[in-house]
């Protein structure tokens, strides 16, 4: 039996049929979870040549009425489920279309349907095809057999589908950005979608570590949430979805993070039976003034997106969103910082312990930072994020850290949560300062104690390189925090050719680097520089500063001979022009226990250039000769405050140093351990 459709063929044409078959095979899969079916299977057939000869379609549901098949096929642009007041746009069906979608790549489309009247199933056919659009052919029903409903459509006559249109990670892809939260809102219900026998994994596009349930309580109405948190983008991002008990949306709003720029990509289900009567302000035609209306109303009854109950429900679920949102940025702020990193935006911290505590610090708040309001990182350019990174730096290494609040302020505001957020991570961001500084400086007594006992109660069993030497190159910090290692060890030549590298960066001139001088392969102890601000330079016009220090074991007197040494030191440097800008400052130390009277000489002939321990100055040069006593007394004269302050008391160190009367080799060794082991500046 032939039926019309009461419209023109051209009209099916122009009506917003779909124009790609992934899309017209989406509305076939639609078409049956409208009809409430909970397995879709896709299947299809190869012929010869490799082309798709068949697709079929199968569901479970309720199939389609044979008595009623003029008001729901039989019916263009208008469906059952449009009149059930579905706002929804995500029924692909709702407006009747569907049936005619294979016309976008197929000639022929039939339907085998099995539907039920009371306790009896019935069966029947429906034939369709692209030439006579507005007819469609209808077997007659009868009694079936069958043990369930549910609705066959298969597609024949295809023009231009290979296997690996429908075998490929593009239709997968399709189905999973239709599907996946449609299938997770019904995993309860273990809703399915087969491919040739293989199921859609719709896990593939939620990330299930974001993605959570939670169950609301707002007067009398329960409501179930779903956020998703989606690992690829979706149709249905950014929105909260108001469902009712069938699943059936009637409302949906834009979530606050619809235009987050942080791929913080997110969609939100509500279901609840308090959206079964939801009629939305919006979709009142004659509604001219809000504000009158709402006056109008009882604002807790109705149910509306100005109720009470609807903006209790909102307020719940920016919380959830924002909380998520901010686990989601937590969890990515290391990659943030990579990405920092790879711009070039943070400040060059020298690659010491001292440079590394420092550097961490400052990634520490810029991830909290991150977190709180991440638009400041992810909206700006390099340019301005080099500056905003900058001053946190110089706020963070100042005692002005509470700053950092005002600076983020004037670039973005700050909500009054996020504000005290901000204020507590800084407080806290503190408090581990000053417990790692605590720790540094307990650290850096015991290692000056034991340090003490080396030199002085073991003068014979200590030597240069097992001991001092090793102990030094580690804790420089004794001569100054601004200092970072260049060598230990090395000769004049090797020393130099790594201390331009780090001035120039050129590795080409650092393997080339040569010196014409007969003491060039003489071993520097310990080698350390440092460079000074712009603004410190500008004013002292020493922009770099240089160390080298000569260590004798502690039996070995400073002398003439050792005197000559460093000279000859002075010398070999003072030889090279490039070391010799009057902005690179150099300083020579030899350490020891004793000095003999020339070096006390030497001390007197230098007393009216101001600075003690001098025995000699030529130029950017100068030559300094100090015992171990005079070390650990200026160490003492420049914490002294600080552990004045922190009421430190005698350590049990200092107590056997005095109870103890001398260290063999092997107590050397063991102390030497002791002081390696112990960090004094990555605390």
């Amino acid at each position: 039996m032939k039926k019309e459709l009461k419209v023109k063929n051209d009209s099916i044409d122009v009506a917003g049929i779909k124009k790609d078959y992934k899309d017209a095979i989406m509305e076939y899969i639609w078409n049956g979870y409208d009809a409430n079916a909970s397995k879709i299977d896709i299947d299809y057939k190869i012929n010869e040549l490799g082309g798709i000869s068949e697709i079929k379609i199968c569901d479970n549901g309720s199939g389609i009425d044979y008595d009623n098949i003029d008001n729901t096929f039989g019916a263009f642009l208008s469906s059952e489920k449009r009149n059930a007041k579905n706002l929804v746009d995500n029924i692909q069906g709702s407006k009747g279309k569907g049936r005619f979608s294979f016309i976008c790549f197929a000639h022929f489309c039939k339907w085998n349907t099995v539907y039920r009247v009371g306790e009896k199933l019935y069966e029947y056919s429906i034939d369709m095809d692209d030439i006579n659009k507005r007819e469609y052919e209808i077997s007659a029903k009868k009694e079936t057999d069958k043990k369930d409903t549910g609705t066959e459509v298969i597609i024949t006559g295809i023009d231009d589908l290979l296997e690996e249109n429908l075998n490929c990670y593009s239709f997968e892809e399709s189905l999973l950005n239709n599907f996946s939260w449609f299938l997770y809102l019904n995993k309860e219900k273990d809703y399915k979608l087969n491919v040739n026998g293989k199921p859609l994994v719709y896990q593939k596009f939620i990330d299930d570590k974001l993605s959570q349930n939670y169950e609301l309580e707002i007067e009398d109405f329960k409501f179930k949430v779903y956020f998703i948190k989606w690992l690829k983008d979706v149709k249905s991002k950014y929105y909260f979805h108001m469902l009712d008990e069938d699943n059936i949306q009637k409302y949906k709003a834009f979530t606050r993070y619809n235009n987050n720029g942080i791929d913080f990509i997110h969609s939100v289900y509500i279901n609840s039976s308090y959206f079964n009567d939801f009629e939305p302000l919006g979709d009142k035609k004659d509604q001219k003034d809000d504000g009158q209306i709402s006056l109008m109303q009882n604002e807790k009854d109705d149910k509306n997106e100005k109720s009470v109950i609807y903006k209790e429900l909102i307020k719940k679920l920016d919380e959830i969103v924002t909380n998520k949102c901010k686990e989601f940025l937590r969890a990515n702020s290391s990659k943030l910082i990579e990405d920092l990193e790879k711009e070039n935006v943070f400040p060059i911290f020298p690659d010491d312990k001292y440079g590394n505590i420092r550097k961490k610090d400052l990634v520490d708040v810029v991830k909290e930072v991150y977190c709180v309001q991440p638009r400041i990182f992810r909206k700006a350019n390099p340019e301005q994020k080099k500056t905003v990174i900058g001053f946190l730096n110089l706020l963070l290494d100042s005692d002005e850290r509470k700053n950092i609040i005002t600076i983020m302020e004037g670039i973005t505001n700050l909500s009054k949560e996020e504000r005290a957020n901000l204020a507590r991570i800084l407080e806290k961001t503190t408090l581990n300062n000053i417990v790692k500084t605590l720790e540094m400086l307990e650290a850096r007594n015991e290692i000056i104690e034991n340090l003490k006992k080396i030199v002085f109660k073991a003068e014979q069993s200590t030597n240069e390189r097992d001991h001092i030497q090793k102990i030094m190159e580690k804790n420089f910090w004794i001569f100054g925090e601004q200092y970072h290692l260049v060598t230990a060890d090395k000769n004049f030549e090797k020393a130099l050719k790594e201390y331009k590298y780090i001035l120039d960066g050129k590795e080409n001139e650092k393997e080339s680097y040569k010196i014409n001088n007969q003491d060039k392969l003489r071993r520097m102890d310990i080698f350390l520089c440092a460079k000074h601000p712009l603004d410190v330079y500008l004013e002292s016009s020493i922009l770099e500063e240089n160390i080298v220090l000569e260590l004798k074991a502690p039996y070995v007197p400073i002398d003439k001979k050792i005197f000559r040494q460093i000279e000859d030191y002075m010398d070999l440097i003072k030889g090279e022009p490039q070391f010799n800008s009057t902005s690179r400052e150099w300083k020579f130390y030899a350490i020891s226990n004793q000095i003999d009277d020339f070096i006390r000489e030497k001390y007197k002939e230098n007393e009216d250039k101001g600075l003690p321990f001098l025995v000699k100055k030529v130029d950017n040069c100068k030559i300094f000769i100090m015992t171990w006593d005079d070390i650990f007394k200026n160490f003492e004269h420049k914490y002294r405050y600080l552990y004045d302050k922190l009421n430190f008391e005698k350590s049990e160190i200092e107590i056997e140093l005095e109870n103890t009367e001398k260290y063999d080799r092997a107590d050397v060794d063991v102390l030497t351990e002791q002081i390696l082991k112990k960090d004094a500046v990555n605390m």
